[in-house]
């Protein structure tokens, strides 16, 4: 079936990949979420690895992070109000306007480093790694100061950024980029949380303390799946609203009150969908009482625009016209920018702290080297420049041209290729 090409921003990417992964595996999309999502991409992640090269994203990764940068300080700048962000949205979908062809120019520059990283809708940090680094996967590593992946999370914020600014509800591509995002969701852009009370610093790699805004995002977007969903199933002959939202929000239950309604059993003793990353539900750590209460509330608020028997018409058992105003796609739109603009601020502030994106880049290409010939390389001599001080975070500067010299690692691409014909 043809959709309207409404589902991205105001120019399409070589590396948008989305559409491509749900006709190629119908129903994926909408039926994982957390470590599943992630498992049911691995099995082809060690051989898109092996397909890398990386050498070039050695060499470009300077320039995606400047790339990166330069987009999002176009529609997301570090210190920019609600209303002016709205005012960006309003001028990128005019494409004769100003901002609108500045954005075409950088979006333009974007996808060149952009397209050495892979032809996922994000870029996948542990692929990148496997094949830069020849590991078999990113929990091997520590929180070295040569790791890049504040470099890979800033280029999937813009690529967020990018793809939601120009987007609309109503579109089913933006339907299935919804889907996709949730069962992800937040993982193409952070790891984990900072401990409560405790600063970032340089060697807190993949960290944000950014956990309340991400809890707020990550609802926003499950709320706006669940209003798609309503408004998808409306016409089906057995809709009930409750069902459509359930699994949005809810694991699947074995067991069930039979003497209340499912709804009413779920908010009283089901087991709310956090999102998989520590402390909002993922790893071992339960989600806290606030967000499951949070939750609970969206949910009860969501119900309140189901309609009983006399308030049904002819459009149906929702009011997806006050539905869709309560909770509108412009104000979410506006939300997803202000959320990606702080945790830019955050990553540009970390990677100031190492010393900047040229002492990262020499430092990890001394790592890259060591690891591609250990017994001719001193990686010793190069010293990292970690401050692991907290200082004020200005908005940073545009980083600089990368002054390392890459490395070959074909080696590295043989290995992940023969790890791919073993599990074959």
């Amino acid at each position: 079936m043809a959709h309207k090409d409404v589902g991205r921003g105001p120019l399409a990417t070589p590396y948008r990949t989305v559409d491509r992964i749900i006709e190629t595996s119908p129903g994926v999309a909408s039926n994982i979420s957390g470590t599943t999502a992630i498992s049911a991409f691995s099995s082809f992640s060690a051989a898109e690895a092996a397909d890398l090269d990386a050498e070039m994203m050695s060499m470009f990764l300077p320039s995606l992070y400047q790339c990166s940068g330069d987009l999002l300080r176009l529609i997301a700048p570090v210190s920019s109000t609600a209303d002016e962000l709205r005012t960006i949205t309003r001028e990128i979908k005019i494409p004769a306007s100003k901002t609108g062809k500045a954005l075409a120019g950088r979006e333009k520059s974007y996808s060149t480093p952009r397209g050495y990283f892979g032809t996922s809708e994000y870029i996948q940090r542990d692929t990148v790694l496997r094949s830069l680094l020849g590991i078999r996967s990113a929990e091997e590593l520590g929180s070295e100061p040569w790791r890049l992946d504040e470099i890979l999370y800033n280029a999937n914020l813009a690529s967020f950024a990018y793809s939601i600014i120009g987007s609309e509800r109503d579109s089913e591509k933006t339907r299935q980029a919804v889907d996709y995002l949730d069962g992800l969701f937040p993982l193409h852009f952070l790891d984990t949380f900072h401990p409560s009370g405790q600063a970032s610093t340089a060697v807190t790699v993949g960290s944000s303390a950014l956990e309340e805004e991400t809890f707020q995002l990550g609802l926003e977007l499950r709320t706006q799946k669940a209003i798609m969903a309503l408004a998808k199933d409306q016409n089906e002959e057995t809709f009930d609203p409750d069902e459509s939202i359930t699994p949005i929000f809810f694991t699947p239950s074995t067991e069930r009150d039979s003497l209340i309604s499912e709804m009413e059993d779920l908010l009283q003793n089901g087991q709310l969908k956090g999102w998989d990353v520590p402390r909002l539900g993922g790893g071992q750590s339960p989600m806290a009482k606030k967000y499951q209460t949070a939750i609970k509330t969206r949910i009860s608020e969501i119900q309140r625009y189901f309609l009983d028997n006399e308030g049904a018409s002819d459009e149906g058992w929702v009011d997806l016209d006050e539905l869709g105003a309560k909770f509108s796609w412009s104000d979410f739109v506006v939300q997803v920018l202000d959320w990606v603009r702080k945790r830019s601020q955050e990553i540009d502030g970390q990677i100031e702290r190492r010393g900047g994106i040229d002492k990262l880049m020499e430092v990890l290409n001394a790592e890259i080297a060591f690891r591609s010939n250990p017994t001719s390389y001193q990686r010793d001599a190069v010293e990292p420049n970690v401050d692991l001080a907290e200082p004020d975070m200005p908005e940073p500067e545009a980083p600089h041209s990368n002054q390392a010299a890459a490395v070959s690692l074909k080696n590295e691409a043989t290995y992940a290729r023969a790890q791919v014909a073993d599990r074959r």
